[in-house]
């Protein structure tokens, strides 16, 4: 059993600290469990990047831990960005200290030790790091693909779903396509898809899709 009365102390440490937005401990299977609540701005990209599926579902399958991601949120919230940082840095020097169990709201998932906790979200930070290096640069869709090749079949695959999923603004019912900058960059995407090997299967729906609406539209790739 876990020292309740140590944890709930930790707990209270984090009150006055603008990284949580809710936090309480709560009894289950006789240890406490501290509930944390990421605060806006980390908590919106946080959501942004649960792509994959519903979070309460999912668990951290659901998320998309990625730069290319999350700078589609930075696009939309850089003056938010230094915001986001300084409480996901907060967030991680908070829970490394903590003996756990930790629960994360925003996952929807539990860690049975702080530490564990930390090293996963350093992982986020490294991706937010990298896409905030990024800054307003777009990276071509082809220097995209190229890199993720480098780090092998799973990366390249995942960077094909990651464009797809992108360049869905070029279509004509979607909202994007009525944003002239947005639209020419998600037809620089889908140009590049159509452009790749329709034979592996494991990126052929993407490439057809690709096909198909570059097609539709008269264009050629």
């Amino acid at each position: 059993m876990w020292d309740t009365v140590a944890l709930c102390q930790n707990a209270q440490s984090f009150v006055p600290d603008p990284i949580v937005r809710r936090i309480e401990s709560t009894l289950h299977m006789n240890d406490v469990v501290l509930q944390i609540e990421s605060p806006d701005p980390l908590g919106s990209m946080i959501a942004r990047c649960a792509v994959f599926c519903q979070v309460d579902c999912c668990e951290l399958n659901a998320f998309d831990v990625n730069a290319y991601t999350m700078l589609w949120w930075l696009h939309e919230h850089e003056q938010d960005a230094d915001g986001a940082r300084r409480q996901l840095d907060l967030l991680i020097e908070r829970v490394a200290t903590l003996a756990g169990p930790v629960r994360i709201a925003d996952f929807c998932f539990e860690w049975q030790r702080g530490g564990e906790c930390a090293e996963y979200l350093r992982t986020w930070r490294e991706e937010f790091n990298r896409a905030l290096r990024f800054g307003s640069q777009v990276t071509p869709p082809e220097q995209r693909l190229c890199e993720a090749a480098g780090r092998g079949k799973t990366e390249f695959v995942g960077e094909v779903y990651r464009i797809a999923n992108e360049s869905a603004g070029a279509e004509p019912s979607h909202p994007w396509s009525k944003v002239p900058e947005r639209r020419e960059r998600a037809l620089c995407g889908l140009s590049a898809l159509a452009r790749l090997d329709s034979s592996d299967e494991r990126i052929r729906h993407e490439v057809e899709y690709a096909r198909r609406v570059l097609s539709e539209q008269g264009l050629s790739w």
